[in-house]
Order: C-alpha cells, then sequence, then structure tokens
C-alpha cells in the first residue's frame, strides 16, 4: 500500500527538487517576515540595524555549508601512505639529498 507522503516524495524526486526548492525558498523569507513583525511588537529593542548582517550571515553560511557539500569526497580525505609508497619516498628523499 503506497503511502501520501511516499508519492510526494516521488513527484518531487523526479522534478529535480526544483519546486521544493522554491517552497522553502518562500517559506523563509515568510518566517523572516514574521519574525520581523514579532520581534518589532514584542521587543523594545531596536532590531531592524542588525537584520541585514544577521540575513547576510546567514546565507553566507548556507553558501559554504552547500558548497563544502558539493566538493567531491575525494579532495576533502587524504588516505595514509601505504608501505611501499613510503619506502619510495624516502629513497627519492636519500637519494636528493647525497646528489647534492
Amino acid at each position: 500500500m503506497n503511502s501520501i507522503w511516499n508519492n510526494l516524495y516521488d513527484r518531487f524526486k523526479d522534478r529535480r527538487y526544483g519546486l521544493l526548492f522554491f517552497v522553502s525558498a518562500i517559506a523563509s523569507v515568510g518566517f523572516l517576515l514574521v519574525g520581523r513583525i514579532i520581534i518589532e511588537v514584542v521587543s523594545p529593542v531596536n532590531w531592524a540595524p542588525y537584520l541585514p548582517g544577521i540575513f547576510i550571515l546567514g546565507v553566507a553560511m548556507i553558501w559554504r555549508k552547500w558548497r563544502r557539500s558539493q566538493m567531491p569526497r575525494e579532495r576533502m580525505k587524504i588516505e595514509p601512505l601505504s608501505r611501499d609508497e613510503w619506502r619510495k619516498a624516502r629513497s627519492k628523499l636519500v637519494r636528493s639529498q647525497k646528489v647534492g
């Protein structure tokens, strides 16, 4: 038996998450506006001068996370050298020191 949630996910998956992105982007802007309204009504401190900086910081953090997720995994991992690779590297260093 198919669940309604599985069908919704399959629809988004087949369209490369485009609609999901736009819905989440619009929801994020909506949450920012609602948050701004709540802050203006509840808080006596004027937060307006700080909101652009907070927004830019948030966008920068999201951009950084997204770029890191797009990096190939091989570039991030440094695998240890095998014994044979250690031996070859050491012999090259020793030979270069004897010549020079």
